[in-house]
């Protein structure tokens, strides 16, 4: 299990947020398989503002990573 350095909360995924057409959830399990899991979400044609790019805490929302490595090492342990 992961806690989040801002919020002190345990995670068991990050939300990512890289193109305007979705948000998506990465999560590691225990046997060590990622997955991930798409949401379409309502204002896909709005444009993200590149300072929210990256991985952030599914419970504070605040930005924690902006690496795939280091996010799968973060949420692996």
């Amino acid at each position: 299990m992961a806690i989040c350095p801002k919020c002190g909360r345990e995670i068991h995924y990050l939300i990512s947020v890289w193109e305007v057409h979705y948000i998506e959830e990465l999560k590691a399990y225990p046997t060590g398989r990622g997955d991930f899991d798409f949401e379409e979400t309502p204002d896909s044609q709005e444009p993200v503002d590149e300072d929210l790019l990256g991985f952030r805490c599914p419970e504070c929302g605040e930005f924690l990573f902006d690496s795939m490595d280091e996010a799968w090492r973060f949420l692996r342990g």
